[in-house]
C-alpha cells in the first residue's frame, strides 16, 4: 500500500476516513453527493451539472478520489471523528445523525479490514504479479495484496491508484510478448478514467427521502426480518430502491405491455402511502393557509426502481415519482400499520383497493367476491383498465374466473393428471402478467397494512397454470358457453357472473383510448365504512358520480340492483340486451341512503 499512498500523497493512517468518504456499501455516494460538490466549489467547471431536473449528478470518479484527498490530507486531528462529520455534512438537509453514525460505521469498518488479514489462503498467492512502470517494470502489488486492496476499498479508488501509476510511465510488454509477437515491441495503454464507460447509474442520485417515523422503521425492520412483510417494503422505506421481478414476455407481441409498465402506477400509490405523502402535503397546505401564504412547492419523492424489459437496460435505475390518492387523503403510515380502530382497518382495505383501482362497493360485498378472491379480482379489475389495447379479452377473464371456482384447484392429483397438447402462447404470457400482478397486490396489501389476511392472498388458492391453460383453451378455441367452462355446475357459472360484473362495475369500453405510458389515475370513489359489518343510517346520497339516485325511481326494463348505505342488498333482471348493464341502456341502479363521497 506504500505505492497508493505515494500516489495520493496521504498518510496511510488516513485511508479509513478517506476510504469512508469516498463512498461505500454503508454511507452510499448520494449521501456525500453534496459533500463532493461543496469540495469542488461553484467555479468548478463542472459545478454546471450539479443539477438536472430531478436528478443530481456526482462528480466523476477521478475528480472525487482528488478532491477527497486533499480533504483528508489537511484534517488536522484524525481521531475526532464528530469534528469531521459536522464539517462533511453541513449542507446535509436531512437525515444528518443517520449519516454520522453511517460515516463513524464505515470509519471503523476500514481501519478493522486495513489490518493484516490473519490467513492468506495458498492457492491463491504467487500466482500472478502485477508490474506497472518503466522499463524495469518495478513491482506495486502482490495479488494477495491486490485482492486484500479490492476487498478494502472501493473499486474506482483502486482503478484510480493503477491509472496513476500507469500515467508516469507506460509499461512494457515484456520479453516473452515480444517473442511470442516476432520480436515486436507494443506499449499497452490502459485507458484514460474518463473514456472509460461507467455504469450511468453511479452518477445519478435522487432528492432526499422524506423521514419515516421510528416506530413504523421498527415495526417494518422486525417484520422484514421474521419474513412477515414483502421483502422491499423495507429497503424502499430506508434505501428508496426496489427491484422489480422479471417475467416471462414477448417482446415480439405488441398487445400486452410489460409487466413492469403496466405495474408501475400501483407502485407509484404504494410509494406514496409509505412516505404519507398525502397527510405530508395535506398538513404543509393546512399551515401555509392558516399564515395566508401560497402553497409551497413540493419536492417530489422519488424510488429508483431497476427493471428489465423491453428497450430497457437492467444496467440502470429509472426514477419513478410516488403519487397520493387524488379523492381522499390516506391517513399516515403509522395510523396504517398501528391503528387498532375499526374506521383504520377500513382505512387500510380502501388504501388497498386504491393502489389496485378496484375501490368499488361490489368488490367489499362477500357474496360477489368472496374474501380468498379478492387479490384475484382486484388484479384482474386492474388489467382490465389498461388504456388503449384491451389486455383482457372476455373469455379470458371468464377462464380466470372459472378456474379460480374450480374444485380441481383443490386436487393436486387431477392437476397432476390434466394433459395439455398445445399450450397457448397467449395464455402463457397472461398467466406471467397476472402473477406479476398478484406480486404487486401483496406489494400494496402489506403496505397498507395487510387489510387481506396472508391465508386469502395465497395465490395457489385461486390460481394454477395448467388449470387456466384447460380453460382458456376451452373458451378461446372452442368457444363452449360459460356454464360448460364451469364442468356444467350452474352454481358455478353463477358465481363466475357475479364476479365478472363486479369486476366490471363502472368500467366503460365504448371508447378506447391510445395507450398511455403512465395511465392516470382514475378518481376513487368511497365505499361502504366496512368491509364486514354494514353500518346503515340517514346519510344523504352520493352526489356527483351518476351510480345513484336521490330518491327510488321508477324501475326501467334492462333491470338493477337496489343499494343501501352502498350494499347491494337486491338484484332485478331485465331484458337480454340490457342485462348486466352491458347493453345500450345502463345497469338501473336505486341507492337508498350512504356516506357522503370526499
Amino acid at each position: 500500500m506504500h505505492e497508493v499512498a505515494k500516489q495520493l500523497d496521504l498518510n496511510p493512517n488516513r485511508f479509513p476516513i478517506f476510504a469512508a468518504l469516498l463512498g461505500n456499501h454503508i454511507l452510499p455516494d448520494e449521501d456525500l453527493a453534496s459533500f463532493h460538490w461543496s469540495l469542488l466549489g461553484p467555479e468548478h467547471p463542472l459545478a454546471s451539472l450539479k443539477v438536472r431536473a430531478h436528478q443530481l449528478v456526482l462528480p466523476p470518479c477521478d475528480v472525487v478520489i482528488k478532491a477527497v484527498a486533499d480533504y483528508v490530507r489537511n484534517i488536522q486531528d484524525t481521531t475526532d471523528l464528530d469534528a469531521i462529520a459536522k464539517d462533511v455534512f453541513q449542507h446535509s438537509q436531512s437525515r444528518t445523525d443517520d449519516k454520522v453514525t453511517r460515516f463513524k460505521r464505515a470509519v471503523a469498518y476500514y481501519s478493522a479490514t486495513n489490518k493484516p488479514m490473519p490467513f492468506h489462503p495458498p492457492h491463491y498467492l504467487g500466482k500472478f504479479t502485477i508490474f506497472i512502470g518503466g522499463e524495469g517494470g518495478s513491482l506495486l502489488f502482490l495479488l494477495a495484496d491486490l485482492l486484500l486492496c479490492f476487498w478494502t476499498y472501493p473499486k474506482h479508488f483502486i482503478f484510480y491508484v493503477l491509472l496513476q501509476a500507469e500515467g508516469s510511465s507506460s509499461a512494457s510488454s515484456g520479453s516473452q510478448a515480444a517473442d511470442v509477437k516476432g520480436n515486436q515491441t507494443s506499449n499497452p495503454q490502459i485507458p484514460c478514467l474518463l473514456s472509460m464507460p461507467t455504469r450511468n447509474h453511479m452518477d445519478i442520485t435522487t432528492p432526499p427521502l422524506p423521514p419515516v417515523a421510528p416506530e413504523v422503521l421498527r415495526v417494518a425492520e422486525h417484520r422484514h426480518k421474521k419474513g412477515l412483510m414483502y421483502p422491499y417494503i423495507f429497503h424502499v422505506l430506508t434505501k428508496g430502491e426496489i427491484k422489480i421481478a422479471v417475467s416471462i414476455e414477448d417482446e415480439a407481441n405488441k398487445d400486452l405491455p410489460p409487466a413492469a409498465l403496466l405495474y408501475r402506477p400501483v407502485r407509484q400509490y404504494v410509494y406514496g402511502v409509505l412516505f404519507s405523502l398525502a397527510e405530508s402535503r395535506k398538513k404543509t397546505e393546512r399551515l401555509a393557509f392558516r399564515k395566508n401564504r401560497l402553497p409551497p412547492e413540493f419536492s417530489p419523492v422519488i424510488i429508483k426502481e431497476w427493471a428489465a424489459y423491453k428497450g430497457k437496460s437492467p444496467q440502470t435505475p429509472e426514477l419513478v415519482e410516488a403519487l397520493a390518492f387524488r379523492e381522499w387523503t390516506c391517513p399516515n403510515l403509522k395510523k396504517l400499520w398501528l391503528g387498532k380502530a375499526v374506521e383504520d382497518k377500513n382505512r387500510r382495505m380502501r388504501a388497498f383497493l386504491a393502489c389496485m383501482r378496484s375501490d368499488t362497493p361490489a368488490m367489499l360485498n362477500p357474496t360477489n367476491v368472496p374474501t380468498h378472491l379478492m387479490v384475484l379480482c382486484c388484479v384482474l379489475r386492474y388489467m382490465v383498465q389498461w388504456p388503449g389495447v384491451r389486455i383482457l379479452r372476455r373469455q379470458e377473464l371468464d377462464a380466470f374466473l372459472a378456474q379460480a371456482l374450480s374444485p380441481k384447484l383443490y386436487e393436486p392429483d387431477q392437476l397432476q393428471e390434466l394433459k395439455i397438447e398445445n399450450l397457448d402462447p397467449r395464455g402463457i404470457q397472461l398467466s406471467a402478467l397476472f402473477m406479476s400482478g398478484v406480486d404487486m397486490a401483496l406489494f400494496a396489501n402489506d403496505a397498507c397494512g395487510q387489510p387481506i389476511p396472508w391465508e386469502h392472498c395465497c395465490p395457489w388458492m385461486y390460481f394454477d397454470g395448467k388449470l387456466f391453460q384447460t380453460k382458456l383453451i376451452k373458451a378461446s378455441r372452442e368457444k363452449v358457453p360459460l356454464i360448460d367452462l364451469c364442468d356444467g355446475q350452474a352454481e358455478q357459472a353463477a358465481k363466475v357472473e357475479k364476479m365478472r360484473q363486479s369486476i366490471l362495475e363502472g368500467l366503460n369500453f365504448s371508447r378506447q383510448n391510445h395507450p398511455l405510458p403512465f395511465p392516470p389515475p382514475p378518481a376513487m370513489p368511497f365505499y361502504p365504512a366496512s368491509m364486514y359489518p354494514r353500518h346503515f343510517g340517514p346519510v344523504p346520497p352520493p352526489q356527483g358520480r351518476g351510480r345513484g339516485f336521490a330518491g327510488v325511481q321508477p324501475i326501467p326494463s334492462q333491470g338493477g340492483k337496489l343499494e343501501i348505505a352502498g350494499t347491494v342488498v337486491g338484484h332485478w333482471a331485465g331484458s337480454r340486451r340490457g342485462r348486466g348493464g352491458r347493453g345500450p341502456f345502463p345497469l338501473q341502479v336505486v341507492s337508498v341512503g350512504g356516506p357522503a363521497r370526499g
